[in-house]
C-alpha cells in the first residue's frame, strides 16, 4: 500500500495533476488497488469484503498480468479510477515478485512463479523497505501539503 501511495503522489506531483476531486479519486483507487490482489485470500480484510477466494486460489489470477490488463480496461470506463487501480494492483504484484513466494505472472498460461528477489514476507528486509518507503511517503506528502497551502492562498483563479 505504501508503494502505491508513493507512486501515486509522485505521479500527481510530476504531472502537476490539479487539486480536484479526480486527483483524490485517483489516489483512493490506487490505495484500494494496492490491496485488491489479496482479495483471493480469505483471511485478509479485503478478502472478507470482496471474497475472490471463493473463485480463485491465492496468488493466481489476481497476481497475474490478467488483472493488470483488466485495470487497463477500467480506464476506458473511468480514467482516474482505472489508472489508480492499475498503479495499485501493479505495485502490489511487483512487490510480491520480490518475495520468496513470487507470483505466477503469466497465469493461466504458466503456473510457474516468477521471482525478482528473495524477501521474506514479514521479515527484516521487508520491514526496512516499509520504513524507507514510509519515510519517503511522509516527505512527499509534506511537499504536496505545502503545494496545497500555496494553492489555497493563490487568489489568481478568482476573476
Amino acid at each position: 500500500m505504501f508503494i502505491a501511495a508513493l507512486i501515486s503522489l509522485v505521479i500527481i506531483r510530476t504531472t502537476k495533476m490539479p487539486l480536484e476531486i479526480s486527483t483524490y479519486i485517483f489516489l483512493m483507487s490506487a490505495l484500494f488497488g494496492s490491496v485488491l490482489p489479496d482479495a483471493d485470500h480469505k483471511s485478509t480484510r479485503v478478502g472478507k469484503v470482496i471474497p475472490l477466494w471463493l473463485f480463485f486460489k491465492h496468488r493466481t489470477v489476481t497476481h497475474s498480468i490478467i488483472i493488470i490488463l483488466l485495470m487497463v480496461l477500467v480506464t476506458k470506463i473511468n480514467y482516474y479510477v482505472g489508472y489508480g487501480l492499475f498503479i495499485g494492483v501493479s505495485s502490489h504484484i511487483l512487490s510480491d515478485l520480490f518475495t520468496v513466494n513470487g507470483c505466477p505472472f503469466f497465469y493461466p498460461l504458466s503456473k510457474e512463479k516468477q521471482r525478482l528477489g528473495k524477501i521474506k514476507t514479514g521479515g527484516k528486509d521487508e520491514r526496512k523497505i516499509v520504513i524507507i518507503v514510509g519515510a519517503l511517503l511522509i516527505i512527499l506528502s509534506g511537499i504536496y501539503a505545502l503545494d496545497f497551502v500555496k494553492y489555497l492562498g493563490d487568489r489568481s483563479y478568482i476573476n
